[in-house]
């Protein structure tokens, strides 16, 4: 192992690349990096809050199910009952983005979208206590 290999990996940063264009310091680097995690931390507190509130599980409900169908596979027909592929795939396209938007939502705040399921999704409903008469 040389002193080369030993050097943290921010201080090699310094020289050339290959193509000879020079690197970022590593201060430009540490401050890149610290601006990303910035974002990432006040984009996982904004998603927070809209799950926090009831109101904000409801809208994001009704845009996963009424305009993106994250949940329900569509295959679209024209007028004379034949297939439109190209309808299939745009409507492939919008499930698509409700399933990275759910599945975004359950990575950030886990707890929250299963309150949603329990508010919005009839499959979640609790079923109501029968009264037994004797």
């Amino acid at each position: 192992m040389t002193d080369e290999d030993e050097r943290d990996p921010l201080d090699q940063l310094d020289g050339p690349t290959e193509g000879g264009e020079p690197n970022a310091s590593p201060n430009a680097y540490r401050k890149r990096l610290s601006r990303v995690e910035r974002e990432e931390q006040e984009r996982a507190a904004f998603w927070q809050s809209v799950m926090a509130d009831p109101v904000g599980r409801r809208i994001i409900w009704q845009f996963l199910t009424l305009d993106c169908h994250a949940f329900e596979t569509r295959f679209a027909v024209g007028p004379n009952g034949f297939p439109q592929s190209e309808s299939t795939w745009f409507e492939a396209g919008r499930q698509e983005v409700g399933q990275r938007l759910y599945k975004s939502l359950l990575k950030r705040c886990r707890d929250s979208v299963f309150v949603m399921h329990d508010e919005n999704d009839p499959d979640f409903a609790k079923p109501k206590n029968k009264v037994k008469n004797d």
